[in-house]
């Protein structure tokens, strides 16, 4: 019922049918103004699209923190020094580590520490399954028994960038009247954010 109200809006407002999983849109976004040379700065709280950083293609987050004021900015080293792996890895290291926050199981008893380095080592899971001979007995084990769940897991956190969204990029060109804006915001009482515009 939900979808149905999104779509009815989106339709409103020429959007077409729209509808899509968040991170899945703004993974095609991003994509798509990689492509045409554009710099892209993704605001979000939501740091499952660190996945998409890539300073060759000029591509950074900005990821809020609990304040507004606490804005952090992710390029490919700060990736790397968070997780222990490239960006373009991280939906190899939550097949391992999972991500309880978006309810993806990993597997049981790897941890974020365990994933990092396995990823590190073998640069993917099919590398991890490929050298299992080389790992401890227990964690052989513990790969083989959450092997289903880890393969799961990366595909449920792989953002998609290419889906269809039947809009143009130009047709999303942001372009405020921030004088209306100015004054929409004082006349609710908002004048302190109105002066910062």
């Amino acid at each position: 019922q939900a979808e149905d109200g999104i779509r009815d809006v989106e339709r409103s407002r020429g959007l077409g049918d729209v509808y899509k999983r968040q991170d899945d849109v703004i993974g095609t976004l991003a994509e798509k103004c990689a492509v045409s040379g554009v710099e892209i700065g993704i605001l979000t709280g939501d740091m499952d699209v660190l996945q998409l950083v890539d300073d060759k293609r000029n591509v950074y987050v900005l990821a809020l923190g609990r304040k507004t004021s606490d804005i952090k900015k992710y390029d490919e080293e700060k990736v790397v020094e968070k997780f222990g792996v490239p960006a373009r890895k991280l939906p190899d290291y939550k097949g391992l580590a999972g991500d309880a926050s978006d309810n993806i199981p990993g597997v049981r008893g790897v941890g974020p520490k365990g994933a990092s380095n396995l990823i590190s080592r073998y640069g993917s899971l099919e590398g991890v399954y490929a050298n299992l001979y080389e790992l401890s007995e227990k964690e052989q084990d513990r790969l083989r028994e959450g092997r289903e769940d880890a393969f799961l897991s990366r595909r449920l956190a792989a953002i998609r960038r290419d889906v269809p969204l039947g809009v143009d990029l130009k047709s999303l060109k942001f372009e405020p009247k921030w004088g209306e804006f100015k004054d929409y915001l004082a006349a609710r009482g908002m004048r302190s954010i109105a002066s910062r515009l």
